[in-house]
Formats: C-alpha cells, sequence, structure tokens
C-alpha cells in the first residue's frame, strides 16, 4: 500500500533524515510517523544487507507417482511378482523351463489390452509398442465383433491383481498339460512358499518409493485367500482371452490328475477306470467351458476340476457306498467285488492329518487365522514356527518413512530387533512327488492301511422271482442336494475331496448332484432303448 505526502505535494517516495523523522522527496517533514531508531554501526556504513529466509535443506527422496505413471510402475512391480513365481515354480517345484515362455506370452497379451492405460512419451513410442504386443493385422483389428471389444473391456482391461498372477500361473501350465491343479497353487499361496501374502516384498526399496498406497495395498493382501478364488479367476481369465484374443485352452490332464487325487484320497484303484468310464457315459470333456451362458447356480460345471472331482466323487459313491448297507455284486469280476472298510479309512486320515500337522511348519494362512486361545494347544515347535513367522513378516529392518506407510515404520524397526534370528526352513515333501525311493511317506503309509482292510465282497446271482430282491451296488443310491445332509463318513469325503479341488464343501456337493441328475436321465434312456 502506497503512501501520500502530508502536505498534499503528491510524493510518494520517502526517505528518513539523520534526526529520525521521515521525509517525503519534496522535503515535507511527515509528523504522524513519529521518530525511528536505526540501527548501530559505530558509523560504518552496510550497503546490500539482504534478509533471507533460511530453509531446511531436504534430502532427494523419491516421491510416488501419480497417475498414468503409477500404473505403469505398477504393471513393472506386478511383472516382477509374476517373474518371481514362475522362477520359484521351475527351481523349487521342478516344472520344465518352457513355463516361463508361456507365462511371459500371456503377460504380452495381457498387457496388450491395457494399452490405453500406460503413458507414452510420444506417438511413435506407443505406435511402436502396439505394433510389438498386437501380431494382428490391420484388416482383422477392425473385424473385432462388439464381444470381443466388451471383453477386452470387462476383465482385461481390469488392474491385474495377486489372485490373477496365480490364474497366469496356471493357465501356463494347463497349456503345457502338465498335471498341476488349481489346489496345488492355491496351497503353495496359502502356505506362504508361492508369493502371493506381502508379495510387495518382492520389489526393491526404490520400487515400493515410487509405488503409490492403493498399488502398494494390492500387492500386500491383508485378506485370506478363499478356496474357490483361484478357480474363478481362472474361468474369467480363459473366458477373456478366448473372447478377446481367441486363445483356446486344451482339456486339463485328466489322466495324471485323477490318478494323483486317488492316491490322495486312499481310493482303490478300481476307482480310476470306474471315473472314467462314467465321464464316457456323461459325455464329459475335462475343459473349461467358456461357452455355455449358464445361470449362477450352474456355474460350478463349468470348472473342468470340479467336473472331474464329481465324477469321482460319484465312481466311489456307486463302487464303495458310505453307508452301512450290504450290496452283492452278480460275479467276482465286477469293479465293486470288493468291499472297503470306511472306518479303517476315516482312522488312517485322522492319524495322517495328525502326522502331517505335526511335522509341517505353520503356514501363512494358518497363522493369519491363530487366535489367542489357540495359543495354549500349540506345542513348542508351534509356537516357535509361528514366532519366526511373525518375525519374518511384521519386523523389518528398512521401511517406507513417508506416506501412509510410514507411519508404522518405527514398529516394525523395534519389532525387527526383537526377533534377531534368522529363520530356519523345513523340507517338506509335496504332494506331486509321486515316486521317492528309501524314504517312509505318511500318505504311502495311509494307502497300505486302507488298501489292506479290502475285503471280498459276497457274490449272489440272480434270485428267482419267489425269493426276495437283493440289493446289486447302484441300488439305494443317496444324493446331497446340500452340506447339512452330509454326515457322517460321506462328510469327512467330502470334506477332503473339496480340500484337493480347491473349492468349498458346498459348491462340491452343488456339482456333484447336478451330474448325479444327469447320470439318472442317462439311465432313464438307456432303460427306454
Amino acid at each position: 500500500m502506497e503512501f501520500e505526502c502530508e502536505a498534499g505535494c503528491g510524493s510518494s517516495s520517502f526517505q528518513v533524515g539523520d534526526d529520525g523523522f521521515t521525509y517525503c522527496s519534496e522535503g515535507h517533514r511527515q509528523w504522524t510517523r513519529g521518530t525511528q531508531v536505526a540501527e548501530d554501526t559505530d558509523g560504518v556504513p552496510q550497503f546490500g544487507k539482504k534478509a533471507r529466509r533460511a530453509r531446511d535443506v531436504e534430502e532427494n527422496v523419491e516421491t510416488a507417482l501419480t497417475g498414468k505413471k503409477a500404473f505403469e510402475h505398477y504393471l513393472l512391480c506386478f511383472q516382477l511378482v509374476l517373474w518371481k513365481q514362475v522362477h520359484w515354480l521351475i527351481n523349487t517345484k521342478h516344472l520344465p523351463n518352457e513355463l516361463e515362455t508361456v507365462v511371459r506370452d500371456i503377460w504380452a497379451l495381457r498387457l496388450q489390452s491395457l494399452q490405453s492405460r500406460v503413458s507414452y512419451e510420444s506417438e511413435s513410442e506407443a505406435e511402436q509398442s502396439s505394433q510389438f504386443y498386437s501380431s494382428q493385422s490391420e484388416a482383422e483389428r477392425t473385424d473385432d465383433t462388439a464381444q470381443k471389444r466388451k471383453a477386452r473391456k470387462s476383465k482385461n482391461d481390469a488392474i491385474p491383481k495377486l489372485v490373477d498372477a496365480l490364474s497366469i500361473c496356471y493357465i501356463g501350465s494347463l497349456l503345457l498339460r502338465l498335471p498341476v491343479t488349481v489346489g496345488d497353487l492355491y496351497e503353495w499361496a496359502a502356505s506362504g512358499d508361492l508369493i502371493y501374502y506381502r508379495a510387495v516384498r518382492a520389489l526393491s526399496e526404490s520400487m515400493k518409493l515410487r509405488l503409490p498406497f492403493n498399488y502398494h495395498r494390492i500387492l500386500d493382501p491383508q485378506e485370506i485367500l478363499s478356496p474357490g478364488a483361484v478357480q474363478q479367476a481362472v474361468l474369467e481369465n480363459i473366458t477373456a482371452f478366448d473372447r478377446a484374443f481367441g486363445m483356446a485352452t486344451p482339456p486339463i490332464n485328466h489322466v495324471l490328475i485323477l490318478y494323483r487325487w486317488i492316491r490322495a484320497l486312499a481310493l482303490p484303484l478300481e476307482i480310476y477306470s470306474a471315473t472314467l468310464r462314467l465321464a464316457k457315459f456323461l459325455d464329459l470333456v475335462f475343459v473349461y467351458d467358456i461357452q455355455a451362458k449358464r445361470a449362477s447356480r450352474y456355474r460350478i460345471l463349468q470348472y473342468a476340476e470340479a467336473r472331474l472331482m464329481a465324477a469321482l466323487v460319484i465312481a466311489t459313491k456307486l463302487l464303495f457306498p458310505l453307508d452301512n448297507v450290504k450290496r452283492y455284486p452278480k460275479n467276482p469280476t465286477e469293479l465293486s467285488a470288493l468291499s472297503m472298510d470306511w472306518s479303517n479309512w476315516s482312522k488312517a486320515r485322522a492319524e495322517y492329518n495328525d502326522t502331517t500337522k505335526s511335522k509341517t511348519p505353520l503356514g501363512y494362512q494358518e497363522a493369519m487365522q491363530v487366535q489367542e486361545k489357540d495359543i495354549l494347544d500349540m506345542s513348542d515347535e508351534k509356537l516357535d514356527d509361528y514366532m519366526d513367522w511373525y518375525g519374518s513378516v511384521f519386523a523389518e529392518e528398512t521401511v517406507r518413512e513417508k506416506g501412509r506407510i510410514g507411519k508404522e515404520a518405527e514398529f516394525r524397526r523395534a519389532l525387527h530387533r526383537l526377533f534377531p534370528i534368522e529363520r530356519t526352513t523345513q523340507s517338506v515333501h509335496d504332494a506331486m512327488d509321486v515316486d521317492r525311493d528309501g524314504e517312509t511317506v505318511p500318505g504311502d503309509e495311509r494307502l497300505r492301511k486302507v488298501q489292506s482292510s479290502l475285503r471280498p465282497a459276497r457274490v449272489k446271482a440272480d434270485v428267482k422271482s419267489t425269493e426276495p430282491s437283493v440289493k446289486r451296488p447302484g441300488n439305494s443310491y443317496k444324493r446331497y442336494r446340500s452340506v447339512a445332509e452330509l454326515e457322517g463318513y460321506a462328510r469327512e469325503f467330502y470334506e477332503e475331496a473339496a480340500d484337493l479341488v480347491a473349492l468349498p464343501v458346498g459348491s462340491l456337493v452343488k456339482c456333484v448332484f447336478f451330474l448325479e441328475r444327469r447320470l439318472e436321465r442317462w439311465e432313464s434312456n438307456e432303460r427306454k432303448k
């Protein structure tokens, strides 16, 4: 704000005289301003003195990115996590090296649909990237149907999450016809061996510093991975790749997978041929059904592994019923000519679970569900496992200082000082390792106990019409519509089968019931012929 001279001369320039009063440029004294005391400089004039505000010298710290740059950086982080997952599958689970090439090609297809969300420095760079990721000609791209464009926007345009990384690994093994199941990937992720929980720790510090909080949270999931989440992600990604790029997936390797499941369930080998014969009767093809437009309650039938397990359950119920009703085969050459003691199977199952639980280290998902009351029942080894897990997950020496993540920095460093001992890893036998020489495996011991309890069933030929009817295998077959109807050995068998196929028990019961109704219709049509 400019001041004017009190004398009214119009001057707006003022200076302080030697007497301490203020004068305008015309020499008029400004009485209202009073006198001003100058700084004592001992008669030494000071020229060019300026006052500057002191500023703190800040360190050159990388900040989190925003916008398309942030999304592009997240894709780089996700790609690194995916590569480490494949690297673990190849080096630890001894899957073929071709899996890395197949997964890289699948990821390139996914990136092709995300080009619109990635920033480019220039238009030429965008054109080069489009040509790199696309193998279609201009005519083919213009001939895309509305359904394909909708598929790109629905699934492929979505932000890829860690469950999508698991599904990409599974699709890669499916294209190679490997006997790897969704249940295997779910088990490895739940135990913490395969990167899923705390996947953000697989990144370098510079990558984590540039990662925004919302993307950081995606790579550090706090929710427990549900059994059916991986199955659903696999079906959605297979459907999206087929509709967007025409990528067809082969059937699962049901021959080897069925053999693995029969061994894991400790069932007689007769179940193997009975399941394949039953699948032939029902025209079952063990491929993911992406063409059928089913209601939500029939969606379970779209899962290839669910249909295979349902056929196995039906074959088991036909040959070795889960009730105590006696049935008699017509001749000793039938598959049902053996009887199975389900009480011995249940006892062997309980012993096997106790043995494996005591020898297997505490998994990540199991440790996340531990409560205060569970601590009192833990053994010394399990307590050590839990403390090792807690120290490896929550205690960090190098943490992010800024942003929301930095609020826990001091807490995590304090925890790290409480856990100075390195975590020791134990070697655990994998279910995929079928043949091992010179080792006593709990699963093999369980199988021997169940097989030794098999007894030949009493054979009864056809009776005369005057005699009472004899119940044959398949008669008085009991179907279950819901989990509440399961009881006894049936509940134990369904629960273990659901764990193997990575599905909730209710979903498996529903799938089995749908196939049982189809089998009933097939039988009715055969009788009419």
